[in-house]
Parts: structure tokens; C-alpha cells; sequence
């Protein structure tokens, strides 16, 4: 069974390092979230990390985060 993590600022810094750390886990999938998603590239290879947009600033962007991490999107 897979669980999901949600991860805010995972462009750098401490949201990148605990995004990796669980990608490196079995049994995760990880929601890397940050405001711009062009960042997201150092997750390409990494078969179950989903880069997405999130902006604390922009509540429809969380709203959309956590929808699409959840599966509801």
C-alpha cells in the first residue's frame, strides 16, 4: 500500500531534502509542491514524485495541490 506525503517548498532547502528523502522510500509517493513548477526537474527521474503548484499566497493553488496529491483530481 502506497502512502502519499505532501511536501511544501520542494524546490530547496529543507522541503528538498525530506521530498528526497521519501522518494528514496518504499511505499511513497510524494506530492513535491512549490510556487514555480520549472524547478521540479531534479524529481524527473523519480517515478513516484508529482511536482506541483502550490503557492501559500494563492488558496486555489493549495486547493488544487491537495486535491491532485489526494487523488480527487
Amino acid at each position: 500500500m502506497s502512502r502519499t506525503i505532501l511536501v511544501t517548498g520542494s524546490s530547496g532547502g529543507l522541503g528538498r531534502a525530506v521530498a528526497e528523502y521519501f522518494a528514496g522510500r518504499d511505499g511513497w509517493t510524494v506530492a513535491a509542491t512549490m510556487r514555480d513548477t520549472a524547478k521540479g526537474g531534479v524529481f524527473s527521474d523519480m517515478h513516484n514524485v508529482g511536482v506541483l503548484e502550490l503557492d501559500v499566497t494563492r488558496p486555489e493553488t493549495v486547493r488544487a495541490a491537495v486535491a491532485a496529491a489526494s487523488g480527487r483530481r
